[in-house]
């Protein structure tokens, strides 16, 4: 008896670990021979967003250099959604369909001849579909569809721990970073959607959408590229940086929250300024800091931090979302763990920021009264992410 117990609890972890992870790829842990086979360039996400139906559709192209002999080219997608076809584009512009299968939260695509180390490979995935819910963002991965308190529509997606695979095909591993993004969203014109880098232009399509064009000309993680659509009105500052530019603030604010937002700046551009005397001159200055008030309470987006804290300081006298998000600009963006197990470098690097700032508001003692009611939040005894142990032969991947 007690051995058949034991059976059905391993079925029903395997279940519970395994079934989840067929969804969507793991986000890190042993790449695939062919997906350790290439390194990513550059992407290319293009994106028709429909609020009403919740749906999502258009393409992605990616752009890779092989760096071992490949002939076919994998990458991660959520299987909720359906690719319709897929294209592969040589180095002069040549344009060939291809064929393709997806099975288990992966996409294989078939290259026409085997690719040699050093050479570039270009394809082009169109898809559409409905993405999955989050039921607890930022934590639980998934599309946050939400409305403002006048009503209208607010959305964003949350990634950290499904990967950017959960919305769009990609290279779901953190140790392979492209070197620039380009993003368009289309969505109805009475909104704005906001994401990574800088506004290249808007396109008003004259037929009840725009497109919003942004482009992250520096090297991202895929589970922080991300949008946010609301009825945003925007708040533009400037920024003289210890290393000497000139850094825009741009903060998207609900209408409901503009004043409030206005009156609470004096808050971001003082943790600004101490992040950047602690941590060395602001990583993206060519772009921006910027923040999007989000629907959940916080994420640290690249350049674009998600921000739902409704403009208040703590018992230690920091917005700790807007701070700490802020953190992960130079631990977790800049400086980026190649594998979940190591997020430490993230977290433990970000809330030792916090405690150095509230040192500095308050002093000594105020730091280490800081520690001390942190550790019980830090007992060790969990894993990040998707770490493997190996027992008995088995990979366990632990949430």
């Amino acid at each position: 008896m007690r051995k058949k117990s034991i059976q059905i609890i391993f079925v029903s972890l395997f279940i519970s670990v395994f079934g989840q992870a067929i969804l969507y790829g793991d986000s890190g842990g042993n790449l695939m021979p062919q997906q350790a086979a290439y390194d990513v360039i550059y992407y290319a996400l293009d994106l028709i967003i429909e609020p009403e139906e919740r749906t999502i559709s258009g393409s992605l192209m990616v752009r890779a250099k092989i760096v071992d002999d490949l002939d076919s080219l994998v990458l991660d997608l959520d299987n909720v959604f359906t690719i319709d076809s897929v294209l592969l584009i040589d180095e002069s512009s040549y344009i060939v369909t291809t064929s393709f299968f997806a099975s288990a939260g992966k996409v294989f695509i078939e290259i026409p001849m085997l690719l040699s180390i050093g050479a570039y490979i270009n394809a082009k995935i169109y898809y559409h579909g409905s993405p999955r819910i989050s039921n607890n963002p930022p934590w639980d991965p998934g599309f946050v569809w939400e409305k403002t308190p006048s009503g209208k529509h607010w959305i964003g997606v949350a990634c950290e721990t499904g990967g950017g695979d959960i919305w769009w095909p990609c290279k779901d591993h953190p140790s392979d970073e492209p070197d620039s993004i380009s993003l368009r969203f289309t969505v109805p014109d009475n909104y704005v959607c906001v994401s990574n880098g800088q506004l290249i232009r808007t396109d008003d399509n004259e037929n009840g959408t725009i497109t919003f064009n942004w482009f992250a000309s520096t090297p991202i993680n895929n589970y922080n590229v991300t949008f946010y659509m609301a009825d945003y009105w925007r708040i533009d500052d400037n920024y003289s940086s210890v290393g000497g530019d000139r850094i825009p603030f741009n903060f998207w604010i609900l209408p409901e929250s503009y004043d409030d937002a206005q009156n609470h700046l004096p808050v971001f551009f003082n943790e600004f300024h101490f992040l950047e005397t602690i941590c060395g001159p602001f990583p993206f200055s060519i772009e921006k800091h910027g923040f999007a008030h989000s629907p959940y309470w916080g994420m640290e987006h690249q350049t674009i931090i998600a921000y739902g804290n409704n403009f208040q300081v703590n018992e230690w006298g920091m917005d700790y979302i807007h701070f700490h998000e802020l953190t992960h600009e130079w631990w977790g963006n800049l400086v980026t763990a190649k594998d979940w197990s190591d997020v430490w470098i993230h977290e433990g690097l970000g809330t030792y920021m916090e405690a150095l700032y509230v040192e500095h508001l308050s002093g000594w003692d105020s730091y280490l009264e800081y520690m001390v009611n942190r550790k019980p939040g830090n007992n060790h005894t969990h894993y990040y992410g998707n770490h493997e142990e190996k027992q008995n032969n088995v990979v366990w991947y632990s949430q």
